[in-house]
C-alpha cells in the first residue's frame, strides 16, 4: 500500500514538471504495458526487498531491451538494485512487531527527488547549469 502511495506521488510531481507519466499499480498491468517501452522510457520500479521474482524479471526483459530503470528500494544489496540503471534507496524501521514497518523516509526521498529533479529541469530551460 505505502508504495502505490509513493508510486502516486511520483506520478503527480512529475506531470506538475511537465513530463508525461504512467502509473502502473499492479505487475499484471506493467506486464502488459512492458512491450509497448522503448530505450526513450525510463521506469521506476518500486519495491519493498528488491527480490520480488516477478518484478526481477519484468527488469531483466528491460535491461535486455536497454530500457533505462531506476530502482528504489529498502537499502541494502538486492536483485533489482543489481539490475536496474539508477538505484534510490530508503530505510525501513521495523518497531513493535516485524510486520510493523515505518517507511516515511521512502515519502522523504520520493519528494527530494522530484523536488530536485523539477529545479534541474528549469535550471536547463533557464540558460543551462551554472558552474558552483
Amino acid at each position: 500500500w505505502e508504495q502505490k502511495m509513493a508510486a502516486e506521488k511520483i506520478t503527480r510531481n512529475f506531470i506538475y514538471s511537465g513530463k508525461f507519466v504512467t502509473n502502473f499499480p499492479a505487475l499484471e498491468e506493467l506486464s502488459v504495458a512492458e512491450k509497448a517501452l522503448n530505450e526513450k522510457d525510463i521506469v521506476f520500479l518500486i519495491s519493498l526487498s528488491g527480490n520480488n521474482e516477478r518484478i526481477v524479471n519484468i527488469a531483466k526483459d528491460f535491461r535486455r531491451r536497454n530500457i533505462k530503470m531506476v530502482s528504489i528500494t529498502q537499502f541494502g544489496t538486492n536483485k533489482l538494485a543489481g539490475i536496474s540503471t539508477y538505484n534510490l534507496y530508503y530505510y525501513a524501521s521495523e518497531f513493535h512487531k516485524p510486520w510493523h514497518r515505518s517507511i516515511v523516509s521512502l515519502y522523504i526521498l520520493v519528494e527530494l527527488f522530484s523536488l530536485h529533479y523539477k529545479l534541474f529541469t528549469e535550471q536547463l530551460e533557464n540558460g543551462g547549469l551554472q558552474n558552483g
